[in-house]
């Protein structure tokens, strides 16, 4: 409840002090960047329930005037192409360019999924690409559990799908 007297924010009053933020932010970061020689990445594309997809870009530098690590989320945006290793590499590509880091871009961590390690690959084939250990931990677990079975289809193209028992049946 609001005392007599004040009023709240209106809607675009808010919505401008946001812009003015991430501007601010923005800038403050791209000048960050200019300064360093080498930063690695993580990359990251998952879809939601509702099938929307995402990618996430972080990076992970030492800021030029200390040596603390330093982890930022560089882009986090809608992904809304198939998830083809062509379109991951343009997006990506895309947003390092903005930022003016492909070329200072030496190490990326991800998942696997083969389209994401040919992204990566095409972009720039001297890359060093690190497994993420935190995907590779939960495919051994769902694995080990049996909790995805992979079947052919008619077509000899892999299912996979959902087992249906829970863990206290195994």
């Amino acid at each position: 409840m609001f005392r007599i007297g004040c009023e709240p924010p209106t809607r675009q009053s808010v919505v401008r002090r946001l812009k003015h933020l991430y501007k601010y932010y923005h800038k403050k970061l791209f000048d960050e960047l200019a300064l360093i020689n080498n930063i690695s990445i993580t990359l990251d594309l998952w879809s939601n329930r509702q099938m929307r997809s995402f990618l996430v870009i972080t990076g992970h530098y030492f800021p030029a005037d200390n040596f603390e690590l330093k982890s930022t989320v560089l882009s986090f945006t809608a992904f809304n192409t198939h998830h083809k290793a062509v379109d991951i590499r343009g997006t990506l590509e895309t947003r390092l360019k903005e930022f003016n880091i492909l070329h200072k871009v030496v190490a990326v961590t991800s998942d696997g999924g083969k389209n994401v390690v040919r992204a990566i690959r095409d972009l720039n084939s001297n890359l060093d690409h690190v497994w993420c250990i935190a995907h590779r931990l939960h495919l051994c677990i769902t694995n080990g559990f049996g909790f995805w079975t992979v079947k052919k289809d008619n077509n000899g193209n892999n299912t996979t799908t959902l087992h249906q028992g829970n863990i206290a049946t195994l």
